[in-house]
């Protein structure tokens, strides 16, 4: 299955079993590399018992970025269309585990709405999750807004 990530707005966050959910984002840095060599990864830390993730050479792992002082969109009236439109993919925040309080504040400034631009991978929890996966421990992930459950490859 490929996920196009320029839909994705915002952070997608893969819960459930550890393990699972860090293979799930493992590999969509992985494809990312292969499609989107070159583009910007920033890695969060998270959890202090979470396991870190690997950032694939042909991605561009930079050492922190600074979250911009941007503005939020004033609020429309009746259905909201944003979610469903595509933009570029400027970069990755990736957290290895539930973003502390400072982390999940740094999410939103880059990939919330009216943030940066860029787009969060977690392998944990965050209430900051536009998407919301869950891995079981029999390597099976639900993506219920997808209504779709597949299998992590091993």
């Amino acid at each position: 299955m490929f996920v196009d990530l320029s839909r994705l707005d915002g952070v997608l966050s893969v819960t459930g079993e550890k393990t699972v959910a860090r293979d799930v984002v493992q590999n969509l840095l992985a494809e990312i590399a292969r499609t989107r060599p070159d583009t910007p990864v920033t890695v969060l830390r998270g959890t202090a018992d979470a396991p870190p993730l690997a950032v694939p050479p042909r991605l561009r792992q930079l050492p922190y970025v600074t979250p911009q002082a941007v503005t939020a969109p004033v609020p429309a009236h009746g259905t909201v269309r944003g979610a469903a439109s595509r933009r570029p993919v400027r970069g990755l925040v990736v957290v290895a585990g539930t973003p502390s309080s400072r982390e999940a504040a740094e999410l939103v400034a880059l990939c919330g709405p009216g943030g940066a631009g860029w787009t969060g991978l977690v392998y944990g929890d965050t209430q900051h999750a536009h998407w919301r996966w869950y891995a079981d421990s029999h390597g099976r992930v639900d993506m219920p807004v997808l209504d779709l459950k597949l299998m992590v490859p091993a």
